[in-house]
């Protein structure tokens, strides 16, 4: 694993948000300013803020936004599955699409730049072709070129590759070579660098990432796409072997089946050589998930369906991972 000396990471600590759990500004949504009235000890304090996925133009995504450009515009948006059972069971499926208004618009919005701790920005490229996605993260990069200088507190980047609900498709050979132009662009800005993957992704290929010194970590892992998804759990966590949000793609899989994937990859990771940084996100549920990601070998944890369907474990489980971390 990383030493703290050598980690460019390091001074983001140990427990993260994941990417959007607090919306693109830290601003929440409607629930948890609930569950923080009523829930002892729900808070994102000593929670790394990461920033939802942005991309170069606005996107409609799934999931309509308020005139604020922010703010889901229902309480209970259909692109995201989570009832009573789904609950009960702690797992929730969305399908939301990277729905944004864009990163010229949310800089202009001037709240990033009132930020006064250490935080993330999560960034995709969705374009239908290579060339394409190539022009938007270098059109990314310069709106975070001329953000950067007007930031009171240090940033890192996340490079999301894995989000399940974007049209794109890469081969296993397109996807590391184009990473790694995309991570050549951001690696320009002069902070850190960190690649979203989720558990599908090949484990070699994600090597060669880590080696390029572009970049500075990986965060494992994001949703599993429901194709991905075994069919005993589609039909016990929602009763048919077609996805709920099929008219959406499918939408992915958050909850503690994850879990059990991250500690294998991150094993297997670690074993094959992967020494950079290693933020585990997935199926955290209580401290005894974030126990195991950190015995397999994660330098932090990624908190993020934790805030919505476990939400009393959420304060005892961002304490116990910063005694442990340490």
């Amino acid at each position: 694993m990383s030493k703290p000396n050598d980690d460019p990471l390091a001074i983001f600590g140990h427990v993260w948000g994941a990417s959007g759990v607090q919306g693109f500004f830290g601003e929440g949504y409607w629930y948890q300013k609930l569950f923080a009235c009523t829930i002892p000890g729900y808070s994102f304090r000593g929670v790394t803020f990461v920033a939802k996925t942005v991309t170069a133009n606005p996107t409609a995504g799934n999931m309509p936004l308020t005139e604020d450009g922010i703010s889901p515009m229902h309480m209970r948006p259909d692109c995201i599955k989570i009832g009573l059972w789904q609950l009960l069971l702690g797992v929730m499926l969305n399908a939301v699409g990277l729905s944004n208004i864009g990163i010229n618009a949310l800089v202009d919005k001037g709240i990033w730049q009132t930020i006064t701790e250490p935080f993330m920005i999560s960034v995709m490229a969705v374009g239908a072709t290579r060339r394409d996605r190539k022009m938007e993260m270098r059109m990314i990069a310069r709106s975070l070129r001329e953000l950067i200088p007007k930031l009171q507190a240090p940033i890192a980047i996340q490079l999301n590759l894995s989000c399940p609900n974007t049209a794109h498709r890469a081969t296993r050979r397109e996807l590391v070579e184009e990473t790694l132009v995309h991570l050549a662009i951001l690696s320009k800005l002069g902070v850190p660098r960190v690649v979203k993957i989720n558990v599908l992704a090949d484990i070699e290929d994600m090597k060669r990432v880590a080696d390029h010194p572009a970049c500075s970590g990986i965060v494992v892992s994001n949703t599993l796409p429901w194709n991905a998804v075994p069919t005993w759990m589609r039909y016990l966590f929602f009763g048919s072997d077609t996805s709920p949000l099929a008219h959406l793609g499918g939408g992915g899989l958050s909850g503690w089946p994850l879990r059990s994937r991250v500690c294998r990859w991150i094993r297997d990771a670690r074993s094959i050589g992967i020494r950079k940084h290693i933020s585990a996100g997935g199926g955290i549920l209580g401290p005894f998930g974030a126990w195991s990601v950190w015995k397999a070998g994660a330098d932090s944890i990624s908190l993020g369906s934790i805030a919505a369907i476990r939400p009393w474990m959420l304060g005892p489980t961002v304490r116990f991972a910063h005694r442990l971390f340490r």
